[in-house]
């Protein structure tokens, strides 16, 4: 029973980490439609695009 508990918390665990990564990419996305249409950007970089704006970044954080 202990190791079907640990297997489930960490599941659990990295089942949330996904779900807020992925929410934070999805956000980043929001931002750059914001950028681009809403104010008028010619280049939308995001919240962390204007820091990190790296193809593989972009690779690794999807």
């Amino acid at each position: 029973m202990e190791i079907r508990h640990r297997y489930s918390t960490l599941t659990t665990a990295a089942f949330a980490a996904v779900l807020i990564i992925q929410g934070a990419h999805m956000v980043e996305h929001v931002a750059q439609v914001i950028q681009k249409f809403l104010l008028g950007f010619d280049k939308a970089h995001g919240l962390l695009g204007s820091a990190f704006d790296f193809e593989w970044v972009h690779f690794i954080y999807k």
